[in-house]
């Protein structure tokens, strides 16, 4: 009887609500919740009904939620547990936040808590079983005498009753807070089945956020082709027994394969002009992270690239989460550099000239000189200063003379969801698109000769980087507002570590650090992490 559930509740469902809001802001989703074995669990959820590379799911404390101006930007919906032990105080903090997201024309889902020992009513629905709290949330009361609020029942065929599902809307904008007042933990299978449906329709219809489904092969270990451009110089057998003992316990690299279906290694070396960066590949249709793949690179080789389909454990960074759906260029670059020949002080700046490999990858490609494409400081990739359709993630250890890094890359190459890829855009402006072979191609021969210029020990070197990087950067002499100055300032570039120069209005010249301050695009805005 459930079997045809969903298409049934498409023809039934009747309220719909569209946001222009959703268009401009990453794909985040928040849970507010204090409790993280419950954020693992509405995680989990939201996960089975969106598929793990549709939108990533990030946790909000009660704390954190005040501070609407670090996370009000950069969500796409706001999940927020429900609870009724809340003082005075808390909750009028709580709903000022609610509404000042609603303002902004943000979408609130509340959920009753699973861990506040709350009272369950049941009520079936074609043998399905739903759990529900019937008492109203404490913010009801301020929002039923809020007069910039509209009341509208969710109205279907399906599961009656208007004390399960409603919403209050904004009068003045788009801004939507849905209720539910049903458990999302159900007794049986069928039952679960049913919620699933239902949450469904409520993600895909209500809240305009796309499911992707994942892929099938999650249970695949990850299983390497090897790809060298001299394969006289270097066999695929003598790689090999390089890697023994580097990589995952579970990895394992086929000798006898030489063309992989997703991958094109003919059209990759062709384009490839490098001296040593890249010609060795190894290529896997699903791997955990390409950032894990090896541990830790042998002196004997000087770089190798791990390329992958898909991932199921993308890294970003400071521990947030990549998405990383298929279509999207997913690969890290390892690398051995020695000290003799390059300086420890500027190891730091090469996540600076991956970002502007990135960008000079995409200008490469015919007719695309001008594309509208600049470096978000410090490591994320823009286009037309709004969307971000790439970032870099690099990790670096010193033994000895030797350098080892981590150089990976995640790139909107082709993924239609869960935000815009290049292949979009460029379609959108009758360009030609771009081959996830041709950009990594395109990609190595920029970095290597990076690279090689930063290794010349001398301030020329770096002038003719930083003269470059800032021409590729979106934030020249641009205004901002440095909130833990209280003032503006203007961006006047980046030194030789990397940091952001910024003229206050004194006329004296001030460094940020990448790693201690963010820079909030929506709002022009530089904070502290």
């Amino acid at each position: 009887m459930l079997k045809n559930f969903h298409n049934k509740f498409l023809n039934l469902i009747k309220f719909n609500r569209m946001s222009s809001h959703l268009s401009r802001v990453p794909p985040n989703i928040l849970v507010l919740t204090d409790d993280q074995n419950e954020f693992k669990k509405i995680k989990l959820f939201i996960q089975e009904i969106l598929g793990k590379n549709s939108y990533t799911i990030y946790n909000l404390t009660s704390t954190d939620l005040h501070k609407s101006s670090l996370w009000i930007p950069s969500c796409r919906l706001l999940v927020s547990s429900e609870q009724f032990n809340l003082s005075e105080e808390a909750l009028d903090k709580k709903i000022k936040s609610f509404r000042g997201y609603l303002s902004d024309g943000g979408k609130i889902l509340s959920l009753p808590s699973l861990n506040d020992n709350l009272e369950r009513d049941q009520k079936t629905f074609q043998q399905a079983t739903l759990f529900y709290h019937k008492d109203k949330y404490l913010f009801e009361s301020k929002y039923e005498n809020d007069s910039s609020l509209d009341k509208e029942k969710w109205q279907n065929n399906l599961v009656q009753g208007d004390e399960l599902f409603y919403a209050y809307l904004s009068k003045e904008n788009k801004g939507t807070h849905f209720i539910s007042k049903v458990f999302i933990e159900s007794n049986s299978h069928e039952s679960q089945l049913f919620l699933n449906d239902l949450f469904i329709y409520l993600f895909n219809e209500y809240f305009q956020l796309k499911q992707i489904v994942d892929s099938n092969n999650f249970n695949l270990k990850e299983n390497y082709i090897i790809f060298s451009k001299n394969k006289l110089l270097q066999s695929v057998s003598v790689i090999s027994k390089y890697l023994d003992g580097t990589m995952n316990k579970e990895a394992k690299i086929s000798l006898e394969t030489t063309k992989a279906e997703n991958f094109d290694h003919k059209i990759y070396f062709d384009n490839l002009k490098t001296k040593s960066m890249g010609t060795i590949i190894m290529y896997s249709d699903l791997v955990e992270s390409t950032m894990n793949s090896i541990s830790n690179l042998v002196s004997s080789l000087e770089s190798i690239v791990v390329l992958a389909r898909q991932q199921t454990q993308g890294q970003g960074n400071n521990k947030n989460e990549w998405l990383s759906p298929i279509g999207c260029c997913m690969f890290t670059l390892y690398l051995n550099l020695n000290t003799n020949n390059f300086s420890t002080s500027r190891i730091c700046l090469l996540q600076f000239a991956a970002g502007l490999s990135c960008v000079k990858a995409i200008k490469s490609i015919a007719n695309c000189e001008d594309f509208n494409v600049g470096i978000k400081w410090p490591n994320d990739v823009y286009y037309d200063s709004k969307i971000k359709i790439g970032g870099v993630l690099v990790k670096s250890s010193i033994m000895g003379n030797q350098i080892g890094l981590k150089i990976g890359i995640g790139f909107n190459l082709d993924n239609q969801h869960p935000t815009k890829c290049l292949n979009s855009i460029l379609r959108e402006k009758n360009l030609p698109e771009c081959s996830q072979e041709i950009f990594l191609a395109n990609f190595l021969n920029f970095f290597e000769s990076y690279v090689f210029l930063l290794s010349e020990p001398n301030f020329n070197s770096w002038l003719k980087f930083s003269t470059e990087f800032q021409e590729n950067w979106i934030h020249q002499n641009k205004k901002v507002r440095v909130n833990f100055w209280n003032e503006d300032a203007e961006i006047v570039g980046i030194n030789e570590f990397g940091y952001l120069k910024v003229r206050k209005s004194d006329n004296t010249e001030h460094v940020l650090q990448p790693d201690g301050n963010r820079f909030d695009l929506m709002q022009n805005l530089i904070i502290l992490r």
